[in-house]
């Protein structure tokens, strides 16, 4: 009887995390579709040029939860994956530039995800260099997941023909998501970045009272068990090293 009700305790906790996740997302959906999907970027020749492609682990605007417009939950922008693999691609490149968008929409959309393509349009060019795709961590509707994830990756290879592509792996368990992923990467012939080292290990996650900073410096205090179960800086610091080392 005991057995029964602590896994029955584990589950709960593990259902009631995700579904904070989840709210998280579907509270910001008005707030950031297709938000600077009609900029279009100007990539220089010249440059490094980096595109980070993903949910609230890559970029999450500013809320009244959230304080900053970085990877949730990282102390401070310079501390999120996106611009801790730029600190350490400027120290080969003469100037990197990089611009990260929330393409969470695609994964909550449970059909015909490819009608949301279109808004990478303006950001996708042949002077890329990297693209990095971090997006599944949202889905909970496999059902037509692998079709959907190939259909990303060739419409990003096509758009981006000179850039590396590397596609990273599932922060948290979710049934077979992750393995889909890896299996598609590889018959489309580019990176995956494995995180099963650190996936669904809090150690890694941001946690419950964490300090991190706003725009303006400001310090507050995760309180939202959703917002604790993100990255932390060791994560975000593991999937930068993790990118760098397979682009290298």
């Amino acid at each position: 009887m005991i057995c029964i009700v602590v896994i029955g305790m584990v589950v709960f906790t593990h259902e009631k995390r995700q579904q904070d996740r989840i709210a998280i997302l579907e509270q910001d959906i008005d707030y950031l579709k297709y938000e600077n999907s009609d900029k279009l970027l100007n990539w220089m020749d010249e440059n490094y040029n980096y595109l980070a492609i993903g949910n609230s682990i890559t970029l999450h605007g500013k809320t009244d939860y959230w304080w900053n417009e970085c990877g949730m939950a990282a102390t401070d922008k310079e501390n999120d994956y996106v611009h801790k693999l730029v600190s350490m691609l400027e120290k080969r490149e003469s100037k990197v530039d990089v611009y990260a968008y929330n393409l969470h929409y695609w994964e909550l959309q449970a059909t015909d995800r490819g009608e949301t393509l279109s808004q990478l349009d303006n950001m996708l060019s042949d002077k890329l260099n990297l693209v990095t795709l971090q997006l599944g961590e949202n889905v909970t509707d496999l059902s037509t997941f692998q079709e959907d994830f190939n259909e990303l990756i060739n419409y990003v290879k096509e758009k981006a023909p000179n850039a590396t592509i590397a596609v990273i792996g599932d922060f948290w368990t979710y049934e077979n998501r992750d393995d889909i992923k890896r299996n598609v990467s590889k018959e489309c012939e580019i990176e995956y970045i494995d995180l099963n080292e650190i996936k669904d290990n809090e150690n890694y996650q941001a946690g419950m009272g964490t300090k991190v900073y706003g725009d303006d410096g400001t310090e507050h205090i995760i309180e939202h068990e959703g917002i604790a179960g993100h990255p932390g800086d060791n994560a975000m610091n593991y999937i930068a090293e993790k990118i760098y080392q397979a682009i290298k």
